[in-house]
């Protein structure tokens, strides 16, 4: 258990801790109008990849799966940390958020896995104080990396992180091979979730200036009625987006 504990905490810094970095993150790398896609990216990242990794989970066991989540946030955060544009740390910060995505979702399922169903809900509360402690301690510990090293260090000690997750992983983590047959997946289904998020994360980011109002309300028309497919999709679908 305390590598999915370790697993959540790398999951909760890596959505964290960036955040007091990003000034001087600004003033390294410039062009301030996209800063807002340096969070933005890695969160719709980590939101449509999030069933992707549950779902390889369910046909490939957790614990390999779980190792490549791990070892996918490990590069992106190394690229991140290596980024000399916006441009460049934008498109790290998406192969970071992948790797994240499925953190949370295979920990948890993880516990499925180990733990009788009588105390399931206990660890798995285990595992959701772990995170709540991590999103709180990561903004901290993102101030004095930066304040007294780099705003490139927030990336490299999540990298070393999920180094530590991924060997703790290698060597104590023993999970029952899956029982799960390989059956569809809803990739329509996750595509509507990746347009919705990302109209979402638009509308959002125009936000500002009052020549761009129409802009904002294009798109988060768009999402209300991408929202509409996806919940009609999912109703109907054989293989719903979990």
């Amino acid at each position: 258990m305390s590598v999915l504990a370790l697993g959540m905490f790398v999951a909760a810094f890596d959505q964290t801790a960036l955040g007091v970095a990003l000034p001087s993150l600004v003033a390294d790398l410039g062009n301030v109008h996209d800063l807002v896609w340096v969070v933005g990216a890695n969160l719709l990242a980590a939101t449509v990849s999030a069933p992707l990794w549950g779902k390889f989970g369910d046909i490939y066991g957790r614990r390999r799966v779980l190792q490549a989540d791990l070892l996918t946030l490990l590069v992106g955060c190394v690229l991140a940390g290596a980024a000399q544009s916006m441009a460049q740390l934008i498109a790290f910060r998406i192969v970071q958020g992948i790797g994240s995505g499925g953190l949370v979702v295979l920990a948890l399922a993880t516990v499925s896995d180990l733990v009788p169903p009588g105390e399931r809900g206990r660890r798995q509360g285990s595992l959701n104080a772990v995170f709540a402690v991590g999103t709180g301690l990561a903004p901290l510990a993102g101030g004095l990396l930066t304040e007294y090293s780099s705003w490139r260090w927030v990336f490299y000690g999540t990298a070393v992180l999920s180094a530590l997750a991924f060997a703790g992983g290698s060597l104590a983590l023993r999970i029952p091979a899956p029982r799960q047959e390989r059956r569809g997946f809803d990739y329509l289904g996750l595509g509507l979730l990746a347009a919705l998020s990302t109209c979402l994360m638009l509308g959002v980011s125009l936000g500002g200036p009052p020549r761009q109002a129409w802009q904002v309300i294009v798109f988060v028309v768009l999402a209300v009625l991408l929202g509409g497919l996806f919940l009609s999709h999912e109703h109907r679908g054989r293989f719903q987006v979990q």
